[in-house]
């Protein structure tokens, strides 16, 4: 039974007076679990009490059929990133090595870029890789060449695209921006006493970043700064959909949590607890085709419609 299954409801005349008479849900029949939920069915004119239900209602509301997992195989290395863009896939590894894919993994060709590289991005139909070094290589024909620049003698951690302009954060609390497509490289922000570990922007044009010890946010391409508290839990990935960044971490008593941009925009941001039914070490997190996807190093995977209610997707044997 899902959200739109088509049920029929039958009242129990059982029950004392003082309280409403309980429902009992059938896969048949006129109304929907959305009249349900709404407490308000189309053709029924009583008082429905679904408290009872909540629970089973909220798992149900879950329970997106999601097709199993399939293993893509690639050249074996320590895989450290990847970016997406003109239907194109490219995996960078630590030792230098890239793997490219225009058919979704089907197919990967191999090509040695630098060493040591640890971030990618895509924008404005360019690959960026960046190395522990500061060097980044930049690619406008999908990897075939590579373009080489520099940032600063900087260890960069991560990377993200918006509004024609990259920008970079380094393990030593730097963050860059470029608005020549990876050319030439400003910073934006220092702090010596953090680590920036993931940065993404929201539809709305707000900066997000997670450091080590907290998180920051920008509504000016990174011309100014708002600090937020986060938990104390070693967050290493960060997301953005349907109006909420959510972040995950690997350890600590709270593994995830969200922050609204509405809650950004009126001046009231604030991170709140998601609490999963499975404790993991979380690895990583990501939104795409309408779907929240969340990995542990364990192997264990989760999908979520909404980023709050989640529920366990067949996977390979692995860890992320």
């Amino acid at each position: 039974m899902d959200n739109t299954s088509p049920v029929s409801i039958e009242i129990s005349n059982n029950e004392p007076k003082s309280r409403t008479s309980p429902i009992y849900v059938q896969e048949k029949g006129k109304l929907s679990l959305n009249d349900i939920i709404s407490e308000k069915p189309a053709d029924f004119t009583g008082q429905i009490d679904i408290s009872w239900l909540q629970n089973a209602l909220d798992q149900k509301a879950a329970e997106i059929k999601y097709a199993p997992w399939d293993a893509i195989y690639m050249p074996a290395d320590l895989w450290v990133a990847s970016a997406y863009g003109n239907n194109t896939i490219i995996a960078a590894a630590a030792s230098g090595k890239i793997c490219i894919s225009s058919d979704y993994g089907a197919v990967w060709h191999e090509k040695q870029i630098s060493d040591n590289l640890c971030a990618a991005s895509f924008g404005s139909g360019n690959f960026i890789l960046f190395n522990n070094s500061g060097k980044c290589f930049i690619s406008a024909d999908n990897g075939l060449s590579w373009q080489e620049s520099f940032i600063a003698v900087d260890n960069i951690t991560c990377a993200a695209y918006f509004n024609d302009k990259f920008i970079a954060g380094s393990s030593s609390g730097n963050i860059y921006i470029s608005e020549d497509n990876g050319i030439n490289w400003k910073i934006l922000y220092q702090d010596n006493n953090t680590q920036i570990i993931k940065m993404i922007y929201s539809s709305s044009n707000i900066l997000m970043v997670i450091c080590n010890n907290k998180s920051l946010y920008s509504l000016d391409n990174g011309l100014t700064f708002n600090e937020i508290s986060m938990p104390e839990s070693s967050f290493c990935s960060l997301t953005y959909g349907k109006g909420k960044f959510i972040a995950c971490a690997y350890d600590g008593d709270e593994k995830m949590c969200f922050c609204l941009d509405k809650d950004i925009l009126g001046n009231n941001p604030l991170w709140q607890n998601i609490t999963l039914s499975c404790d993991e070490p979380w690895k990583d997190i990501c939104f795409g085709a309408d779907v929240f996807t969340l990995a542990s190093s364990t192997g264990v995977t989760l999908a979520s419609k909404d980023g709050f209610r989640w529920i366990k997707t067949p996977c390979p044997d692995g860890s992320w």
